[in-house]
């Protein structure tokens, strides 16, 4: 049996969430396409790793704060 520490568990808790979220965006994605009168777009799904990608970037830019948004 494997110690759970208290950041597997926030792991756990996030992919649970960023799963649910990954499916419900894709899923309006494909919703409003299919909705939509233009042309559909060749856009590819979202994942689950850019979500990540986006939520340490977006936590990042939290903590340092950077006079433009260049600096980023």
């Amino acid at each position: 049996m494997s110690k759970s520490t208290p950041l597997s568990v926030l792991l756990l808790f996030f992919t649970a969430i960023i799963t649910l979220l990954v499916v419900e965006m894709n899923c309006y994605y494909h919703q409003f396409l299919e909705n939509s009168d233009d042309v559909p777009s060749h856009e590819r799904e979202v994942t689950e790793t850019e979500i990540f990608a986006f939520l340490a970037l977006t936590l990042q830019m939290g903590h340092t704060v950077q006079g433009r948004m260049e600096d980023y």
